[in-house]
């Protein structure tokens, strides 16, 4: 990419661009993500797309270490998590097994326990105890999602 390229680019690409230089192997990684992030428009957000990452961003500002956090989140028999469950976790190959999981993670790293559930692809408790029809769930994720360009698709 010539200078006059870099130059024009968003202040916004920037300093994204900035933040994952580091994680790139290769200039030309890092060019194709600029391009990418350009043509759909500069719209990044920093938010976490996956519980794993959540979890690691919230342990990372707290600057805790593995065994840390997962002696703050107990398993259903009482016992702390192990830190290698935990790093698996944070990449993604395991998930939390229960609710309770779910929210020792938010109450522990101060996350907002709604959005952990929607990360980890999870209703809360109180949510799926309400026994919701077919129709009165599509209903809620109409409303959640917007309106939809095409009817009827599943």
């Amino acid at each position: 990419m010539s200078g006059n390229r870099d130059a024009a680019m968003p202040r916004q690409l920037n300093g994204i661009a900035a933040k994952c230089r580091d994680s790139l192997t290769s200039k030309g990684q890092f060019v194709t993500l600029i391009r990418v992030i350009a043509l759909s428009g500069g719209t990044v957000t920093s938010e976490p797309s996956s519980f794993g990452r959540a979890i690691s961003q919230g342990r990372k500002k707290k600057e805790w270490a593995l065994k840390d956090l997962a002696s703050k989140v107990l398993r259903e028999d009482g016992e702390p998590i192990s830190p290698q469950y935990l790093n698996d976790i944070e990449h993604d190959r395991r998930s939390p097994s229960s609710d309770r999981m779910v929210q020792q993670f938010a109450d522990a790293l101060g996350i907002e326990r709604d959005f952990l559930y929607y990360l980890a692809g999870r209703f809360p408790e109180d949510v799926r105890q309400r026994q919701l029809s077919e129709a009165e769930v599509a209903k809620a994720m109409v409303a959640f999602r917007g309106p939809s360009k095409t009817k009827g698709r599943r």
